[in-house]
């Protein structure tokens, strides 16, 4: 038996963005700011790694002050504390309408899982929750986010010319938003340019993660690909997914 995993991936590639927006109101001493893993924390007296200095009335200089603490430019222990180091998941855009843009540093859909906390203070939001926007890269264990209606992602072509039997595994292990749904479904292609619904497809993942299976239909048409489709509010499935097929 030979078996192909099958890793989604987007023909076109794109990396995750998040936008902070300030009020044009400085943040108040203390108020902090999460990427990931890291807090970042507005100070007039700067005293650990990942302080940020607090401008005395500007809020767009407090905010660039930001942008540099992400990047690790500027000067360390002044817009800085010194301690603190460049953000290894992001990088941060110039301010700019009194805004900054937050970018993954690697491509693809992993990306769309960094956590953007609302911060703590009322003068600057994040536009989400995490980082959105990102396409390509391997979907296997990782998060797919929908926008606030949803998504849609397309894997890789798999040529199965040399293949007669297939069954596909579809591993969900999380999942989140309001009234969630996935539909993961299989197209068939004769040039990897053409596609058709193949008409298999798995039930559709709502809010129970599970591993299921279903077996794919034999006539392949040489070339298959996965078709995932998330709706609902907001919705997010952490997920991989796997095809065996036999020749």
């Amino acid at each position: 038996m030979n078996t192909t995993q099958l890793i989604p991936t987007v023909i076109d590639e794109a990396y995750a963005t998040g936008v902070l927006t300030s009020n044009e109101t400085n943040p108040t001493d203390g108020d902090t700011v999460k990427i990931g893993a890291i807090t970042y924390r507005f100070k007039s007296t700067m005293a650990q790694a990942y302080d940020v200095k607090l401008h005395a009335s500007l809020a767009d200089t407090t905010l660039a002050n930001l942008v540099k603490a992400i990047n690790g430019t500027g000067t360390a222990g002044t817009e800085y504390f010194a301690g603190t180091v460049a953000h290894t998941l992001v990088t941060a855009g110039a301010v700019t309408a009194h805004a900054t843009t937050i970018t993954a540093r690697t491509i693809g859909y992993a990306s769309n899982s960094i956590v953007t906390t609302t911060p703590v203070g009322t003068t600057l939001s994040w536009g989400a929750t995490v980082m959105v926007g990102a396409i390509g890269g391997s979907l296997n264990g990782i998060t797919i986010n929908g926008d606030a209606n949803g998504d849609t992602v397309y894997s890789d072509p798999i040529d199965m010319a040399y293949y007669t039997e297939a069954v596909a595994f579809l591993n969900v292990t999380a999942h989140a938003g309001t009234n969630p749904t996935l539909d993961v479904s299989f197209e068939f292609s004769p040039d990897g340019l053409n596609w058709m619904a193949s008409g298999d497809a798995f039930a559709q993942v709502t809010t129970s993660d599970a591993m299921i299976l279903k077996r794919l239909t034999a006539n392949f048409g040489r070339w298959v690909r996965a078709k995932l489709v998330t709706a609902g509010t907001s919705p997010s499935y952490t997920l991989a997914l796997y095809i065996m097929a036999k020749g």
